[in-house]
This record gives C-alpha cells, sequence and structure tokens, in this order.
C-alpha cells in the first residue's frame, strides 16, 4: 500500500493575495488614525465637554449653624437643631432594573410617604435628579434607611436616596421672651427682635463640597468648611422674665371682659432694668405668641380687630372672624401681636415721668425749689394745645404744689 502524502505549498500567488490584504489594513488604520487626528484637531473640545457633562460631580452646599440666643445665665433661648432632607436622584436609581424596586421599598419601610405617588413621579421623570421626598427629618427619624443603605453586603441595590442637612432654628422656652428674640424664616433672616438686629451676628457663612477635573482629567473633591455664626449673650434673666410674663397674663385673665369685651387691656407691657447698670433684665408684652409656631393665629383671640390704618376698633377677634380672614388681614394681625409693644409704639410716660423732671432740675441747679407756676388749663407746645387735668387751670403753683396736684402745665414750664 502507497502513502498518498499531500503537498501544501505556500504559493506566488497566494503571497500577493496576503500583501495586498496586509497593505488594505494597514492602509484602513492609516486613514482611521488621520480621521481620529482631524477630529480631535477640530472637535476635541466639543467631545471632551459631551464626555465630562456626563460624570457625576456635582457641587453641594453645607450650612452654617446659625449662632445661638442665650440669657445671662447661659440658657438657651433660641437654637439650631440639625435636620434632613430626603432627598431622591431617580436618574441613579434608574440606572439598572433591580435598583428600582429594592429602592422604594426600602423607602416605604422606613418613611411615611405616598409611595403610588412616588412611583408615578420615577415613571414620569426618570431623568430628575433631585426630587424632595421628606422635609426636616431628625437624625433618629433617617437612620433606619442609613442602616439598611450603608449595609451594602444584604442591601446592595439600595441607590439614588441621599440626605441633605439642613438646620432648623428652635426656640426652647417656646413664648418665653417672645418680643424680645424675635425668629427667623426658611432664609436664616432674622425678623423682629435679636434675631434681626443682630442677623449678621448670628449669621455664618455656607460651606462647600464641590468636584472638578484635574489636568489628567481625573475626578477630585474638595471640601470648604462651613463658619458657623456666632452666639449673642443677653442682659435676660430668663428667670426674672418668666415671672414678668406669669403676671403679664394674671392681669389679663383677671381683667378680660371686665372694663370692656376682649382682653383686659388693649396693651400692656412691662420691663425691668438693672438700675446702676442699664441692664434690660426682662422685657414683655401681651399677648405672647409661640416662637416655634408663629403662625397659629388663635394668639389673635380677644384681641380688637384692627381697621385699614391699623387703628383698634371695638370689634373683639373671635374664632368665626378668623376663620374668614384672608392671607392678608390674618399677617396684619399676626404682625401686631409680633411687634414688641414695649420699644414700637409710641406713649406719653404720663404722671410717673413728673419727679424725674423735678429731680433734673434740682439736680443740675436749673431749679433751686423755691420757683413758682402758673397753670391756665392749657398750654400750646410745638403747635399743640396740651391741657392739664383740671381743665379750669391750677393757678399759681409751687414745685411742691405741682407734683401733688401733677400739673402738666407747671411741668411742662419745669421742662422746658
Amino acid at each position: 500500500m502507497k502513502k498518498i502524502i499531500q503537498s501544501h505549498k505556500f504559493t506566488t500567488k497566494m503571497q500577493k493575495k496576503l500583501v495586498v490584504l496586509f497593505l488594505f489594513v494597514l492602509s484602513a488604520f492609516v486613514g482611521l488614525s488621520f480621521r481620529l487626528i482631524l477630529i480631535n484637531r477640530d472637535n476635541g473640545e466639543q467631545y471632551k465637554r459631551q464626555v465630562l457633562s456626563q460624570q457625576r460631580y456635582d457641587i453641594r452646599v453645607i450650612p452654617f449653624k446659625r449662632g445661638d440666643i442665650v440669657d445671662c445665665k447661659g440658657t438657651k433661648l433660641a437654637v439650631s437643631e440639625k435636620v434632613y432632607n430626603v432627598i431622591l436622584d431617580v436618574s441613579l436609581m434608574t440606572e439598572k432594573e433591580q435598583y428600582i424596586e429594592a429602592t422604594l421599598q426600602a423607602l416605604g419601610s422606613c418613611f411615611d410617604l405616598d409611595m403610588t405617588e412616588i412611583r408615578s413621579f420615577v415613571q414620569a421623570n426618570p431623568e430628575s435628579k433631585y426630587k424632595v421626598l421628606a422635609k426636616k427629618l431628625s437624625y433618629d427619624e433617617i437612620s433606619p434607611f442609613v442602616e439598611l443603605q450603608n449595609d451594602a453586603k444584604n442591601n446592595p441595590d439600595i441607590k439614588g436616596v441621599w440626605f441633605e442637612a439642613e438646620y432648623e432654628r428652635v426656640y426652647p422656652g417656646g413664648s418665653l421672651a417672645c418680643d424680645v428674640i424675635g425668629f427667623t424664616g426658611k432664609d436664616n433672616t432674622g425678623t423682629y427682635g435679636l434675631e434681626e438686629y443682630y442677623n449678621d451676628t448670628l449669621n455664618g457663612i455656607n460651606g462647600r463640597e464641590y468636584g472638578y477635573l484635574n489636568d489628567d482629567s481625573t475626578l477630585e473633591r474638595r471640601t470648604k468648611a462651613a463658619i458657623d455664626g456666632n452666639t449673642i449673650v443677653t442682659t435676660i434673666d430668663s428667670n426674672i422674665q418668666g415671672i414678668v410674663e406669669k403676671y403679664l397674663k394674671k392681669f389679663n385673665e383677671e381683667n378680660s371682659d371686665v372694663a370692656r369685651e376682649g382682653n383686659g387691656a388693649h396693651n400692656v407691657g412691662c420691663i425691668i432694668q438693672n438700675v446702676n447698670t442699664g441692664e434690660i433684665l426682662a422685657m414683655a408684652s401681651y399677648p405672647f405668641f409661640d416662637l416655634n409656631d408663629i403662625y397659629n393665629p388663635q394668639v389673635l383671640l380677644g384681641m380688637h380687630k384692627l381697621d385699614e390704618n391699623l387703628k383698634e376698633t371695638d370689634e373683639v377677634i373671635t374664632q368665626q372672624m378668623i376663620d374668614a380672614m384672608d392671607h392678608d388681614t390674618l399677617y396684619m394681625h399676626l404682625n401686631a401681636v409680633w411687634k414688641n409693644f414695649c420699644i414700637s409704639n409710641t406713649y406719653e410716660p404720663g404722671s410717673t415721668a413728673k419727679p424725674f423732671t423735678v429731680a433734673m432740675g434740682l439736680e443740675t441747679g436749673r431749679m433751686s425749689g423755691n420757683e413758682t407756676y402758673f397753670c391756665g388749663g392749657f398750654l400750646w407746645y410745638g403747635g399743640h394745645k396740651i391741657h392739664c387735668h383740671n381743665r379750669m387751670g391750677d393757678g399759681t403753683l409751687t414745685v411742691k404744689q405741682a407734683i401733688e396736684k401733677s400739673c402738666n402745665v407747671a411741668l411742662m414750664q419745669m421742662g422746658e
């Protein structure tokens, strides 16, 4: 038996075909390289921006903590407590199908949310990166979800939820020293009282966490810490303040609907001062309002309704009137409660100031105490006709008699 051995020779024809194929592939690579060079030269920056725009890097604001307000003994009257907003990044949550259900189930089990509404939002807004699901939650309220999210081994598919930190203004004393302290809005802007007057002192500067690309186009993160606001120490003594408010409230309760319908007085206030230093130890006016619930209209009950000129009428505010008030009218009446009557309203100090007028005259030597003054019942001053309580006039009075009779005309002459 003969073996037939087949011979496979690499013929010249085959070699030529291989050379042609090699040259063709080489030409294609050269052409592609040349094309890439042209694209990079003419449109490189445009494509680079498109690529960078798809990377996940952002700027996150780190909120400052507004300074506290404390009394003269360090008791906190106003503080800022950290709270958290629950934020949903739908675009991240929908990157993979398994992320969606795992994340929504975790949200539903940890927070009191309308999951039907959230699911509808996710379907309608797949590219959304910022959806607020809940606001101003404490850390205890978000901690169950945080624990689930951090347990990557057992819950690897919870994605797209993060917590935005901010501060909420809290007033531990409720209505204590409400007229003096004032309150803040959502933007950390003080309204009325110390909150407004020392707004720039109490506020700090927000920090930032941001990402940027270095020379190698590598994403890097940097954090600029927030600068917290300053704490202010007041001269208010919260114990004395509490006593003052206790008796202002007692006065109102005892005198409500006695002389007329409504509160015991249209306005009533009290200031307690250290006469040796001038420090204000307490300042209050009635009615009080809860600094943690400033828009509660119930504080208006018993007050007298204001007219278009912001003057009190004889009509007492009732619950039915509150229910019928529009926003502007309600806000106008609340403003009347929020302002500090002790320093905002002008009023005549009355006869209590007369001994001080005489004392000043005697101490400065402008009066000897032996002068006499004539009261004809009134005196024109500054274009105004100011009467004495005795419209017929008290006649000629000595300094002592002017004090005894509380004569307006005689005291005006002494003051002048």
